[in-house]
């Protein structure tokens, strides 16, 4: 069996390490051979990243056109000197607070700002994984391949670092409270979660998690450190620019025209929202409608589970994977799920991966591996349409490996239970 396990592991890290060669060839074809700031590919070098610069040069020296879309497309089509086409231009339509920390960057050239910010990506990272991977029980060799492999998980190197996107943070914020609630920093942990001010619905589950626990200190902690970070941002924008802020977010949405002839399509999220959203167009109520059914029974079933088997103890072994189910069912009924946003389920992954390969039905564990690695691949795989019917491989993905962190919090009870 020991050897067996060895053979696969072995398998799994040759095709790991052929995805991360693939990934680097690349990412260098595209800078190697690109025409001012359009890759080889067609698409800007860095990607959504250009947004994001000229977001912070903006709020260095006119917050006031900080949501201001029309100046906004205007810079990002004079710098990519691409006058004409809405293709790969992007409004800004993150957090005021979130500008500022693009102000840096935007004060050096776009290349150097590019890099630099593929480098702080990095950074946060691999702090989230060693947060992550301080409170497990892999040894030092496993830890290192753990940390590494993260340069082979394409949603993060193609989708996030080179589509110069701002996952890493969230990876960073859940690391961060999963670091603090094991440490027993309860109150930390709701600052921390806090900073999912950056982009709320990626964390509304998650939050949800916590209230149904009713770990107060925890929820009290965010309330404190969202309701600071939203004042701040009513100070830096004034009252009347905060709310013309929130108008804004309000069409950012699904089938909403956020300018005339740009609308942000739903086939660019990976989502159930989006999935509903895709293949019911113009039906927005019946869409809404069984999002939140969905959403309800999930609710109810995982607190069903949660309370029943005792899971918001830190001290047992299915925290972890009860911890990572609350992550992916937040990923997955977030409202504003995009393709980079998977990078954030690496997190999950490693939240599950000891239990995963101690399991002994060797069925469950193929599972868990072959699972675990489809998520290496979700860039590579396009969206199929059966009978009219649009679907994305990561959102079938994203739905059993839910349905498996279920069956492994049922299993992980049971093996704590004997333990004792």
């Amino acid at each position: 069996m020991i050897r067996k396990r060895r053979i696969f592991a072995a398998v799994a890290l040759g095709l790991i390490l052929g995805i991360f060669s693939r990934t680097v060839h690349d990412i260098y074809f595209d800078y190697r051979f690109s025409e001012g700031l359009i890759a080889a590919s067609g698409r800007p070098i860095g990607g959504d990243f250009v947004c994001f610069y000229l977001a912070g040069q903006a709020a260095s020296k006119s917050p006031e056109d900080l949501y201001d879309w029309e100046i906004g497309i205007k810079h990002q089509r004079v710098l990519l000197n691409a006058p004409d086409g809405k293709e790969w231009i992007l409004p800004y339509a993150y957090p005021p607070l979130l500008a500022l920390l693009f102000i840096p960057f935007g004060k050096v050239d776009f290349f150097s700002a590019n890099l630099a910010w593929i480098g702080f990506s990095l950074f946060l990272a691999f702090s989230s994984i060693l947060l992550v991977l301080s409170q497990s029980q892999f040894d030092r060799r496993q830890k290192t391949i753990a940390a590494l492999f993260i340069l082979a998980f394409t949603p993060f190197t193609l989708d996030c670092l080179g589509g110069g996107q701002t996952s890493a943070i969230g990876m960073l914020v859940f690391a961060g409270v999963y670091f603090l609630t094991k440490k027993g920093r309860e109150f930390a942990a709701g600052l921390m979660l806090g900073l999912g001010y950056y982009k709320p619905p990626l964390f509304f589950f998650f939050a949800i998690s916590f209230l149904l626990q009713r770990r107060w200190r925890l929820v009290g902690g965010a309330l404190l450190s969202g309701t600071v970070l939203i004042s701040l941002s009513v100070y830096y924008l004034g009252l009347d620019g905060f709310i013309a802020y929130l108008e804004k977010m309000s069409r950012y949405v699904y089938g909403r025209e956020l300018l005339p002839g740009l609308s942000l399509p739903a086939g660019k999220g990976v989502g159930f929202l989006s999935f509903l959203a895709s293949n019911l167009p113009g039906n927005m109520t019946i869409v809404w409608s069984s999002y939140l059914a969905f959403l309800s029974f999930s609710i109810y079933l995982y607190t069903k589970t949660l309370f029943k088997r005792n899971l918001h103890r830190q001290v047992d072994h299915a925290y972890d994977i009860s911890f990572s189910l609350s992550i992916s069912l937040s990923l997955f009924f977030s409202i504003q799920m995009l393709n980079y946003d998977v990078s954030i389920y690496y997190i999950s992954i490693l939240l599950a991966a000891r239990t995963i390969i101690g399991l002994p039905n060797p069925y469950t564990l193929v599972i868990g591996y072959a699972l675990s690695f489809l998520f290496f691949l979700t860039p590579l795989i396009d969206q199929i349409i059966i009978a009219g019917l649009v679907i994305k491989p990561v959102m079938i993905l994203m739905s059993t490996w839910i349905l498996y962190l279920f069956y492994l919090v049922r299993h992980e009870s049971i093996a704590d239970n004997s333990r004792l």
